[in-house]
């Protein structure tokens, strides 16, 4: 059919309930998934309500952390450093929150996917959710993602042309070489001055 993704779930369990958290009402996204999906779940339904919280629009898109990740990982597939993830990923995480402009490149959606988007979602919400398409009708949903498309929700950063800036390239290189610096050990003469031991062993004095 039409929705041939429902098929292996519907095989598999007597019940299967698609939530659609485009009709959330009043209610927060955790809120409206509780109160309607477990029915007997009246004591966290009411709690989330009472807690009034609303569900953040496209929460990951500002994650910087996420952008260093995605940054150390293209870095160091493409051979800029070879310094660990880790360290090359707090680089990363600094320099975005020292830049004040934001990345400059982007990889989004064609426009051609964009609109197969748009079909994909007026088929499956006039299927599922017919009451509500009635209520939202074709041409909210074009709104809704053209603004969307607009606001580059349908985009993310396109790492690889990223990390071949200078600016990258001068971030990873600052990871290349580091060794994270060991804390030496002295040992004390009989003068009481300390002298290094060397590969971090420690010598005691004789006495």
């Amino acid at each position: 059919g039409q929705l041939d993704w429902l098929a292996p779930w519907r095989a598999s369990y007597e019940r299967v309930d698609v939530f659609n958290f485009h009709d959330l009402g009043p209610d927060g996204l955790a809120a409206a998934f509780f109160c309607r999906t477990f029915p007997d779940a009246a004591r966290t339904c009411a709690a989330l309500r009472a807690a009034g919280a609303r569900p953040v629009a496209n929460p990951t898109s500002a994650k910087k952390p996420l952008v260093a990740d995605r940054l150390a990982t293209a870095a160091r597939r493409r051979g800029r450093t070879a310094g660990p993830r880790s360290r090359v990923r707090r680089a990363f995480d600094a320099a975005l929150s020292a830049r004040n402009a934001s990345l400059p490149r982007f990889d989004c959606l064609e426009a051609a996917e964009v609109d197969e988007l748009a079909e994909r979602t007026r088929l499956e919400e006039r299927t599922l959710f017919p009451d509500f398409f009635r209520r939202r009708g074709a041409a909210e949903i074009a709104a809704d993602l053209e603004r969307a498309d607009s606001e580059r929700r349908f985009c993310s950063e396109d790492v690889d042309a990223i990390v071949e800036t200078d600016w990258a390239r001068g971030v990873a290189a600052e990871t290349w070489h580091q060794r994270p610096q060991k804390r030496r050990r002295r040992r004390r003469d009989e003068g009481g001055r300390g002298e290094p031991v060397g590969g971090g062993a420690v010598e005691l004095g004789g006495g």
